[in-house]
């Protein structure tokens, strides 16, 4: 279950208390304010929206899709939404992760060839390539080969994209919003 797996109006409240709080201890301990979001599952009601933008947040990151809670018990509902930089009701700008490198949750898989596979495609398409990754893929101490074998993959797969487009600029969350919405 996400952490903003409700759109309870009590819920919300709370929701934005933490969310104010977490965004102000982010500033206390970097020094800046936090201009993007991304919520846990992929799962929040629109409902929080307005409290991100009152706090200067300007992007929210998901996949293509999102997961909206019906209400107390009742699900969710499945949001898509295809198009990077689409906005939401409140104004946030989306920043879809369209390629992924998560090789802790699936150990026999070629994570590499797949995440390069979904770049080639993005950049097919004139896309921004998001990578997903977590930093569990990088810990060792919950699981050392989440280190001894996942670091040198990740290597491999940056090596690989600076390879094969050596024009590549790798840039950060904010800075993929700045780039979409033209500032």
């Amino acid at each position: 279950m996400g952490a903003f797996n409700s759109s309870e109006d009590s819920d919300i409240r709370d929701f934005e208390s933490i969310i104010s709080d977490a965004l102000q201890m982010f500033k206390d301990i970097f020094g800046y304010n936090s201009l993007s979001f991304i919520p846990t599952t992929y799962t929040w009601s629109p409902k929080i929206e307005p409290c991100l933008v009152h706090h200067g947040v300007r992007y929210i990151q998901s996949t293509f899709q999102q997961k909206i809670p019906l209400g107390d018990d009742k699900g969710v509902r499945v949001l898509y939404r295809g198009f990077q930089g689409t906005k939401t009701r409140s104004g946030l700008i989306r920043l879809h992760r369209n390629c992924f490198f998560e090789p802790s949750t699936k150990e026999n898989y070629d994570w590499v060839m797949d995440c390069l596979q979904r770049v080639e495609i993005a950049f097919r398409w004139g896309k921004a390539a998001n990578i997903c990754v977590h930093r569990l893929n990088f810990i060792g101490s919950i699981e050392t080969k989440n280190t001894d074998r996942t670091l040198p993959m990740f290597k491999r797969l940056l090596q690989e994209i600076v390879k094969r487009w050596p024009d590549v600029e790798f840039v950060t969350s904010d800075q993929l919003g700045r780039i979409i919405a033209g500032c």
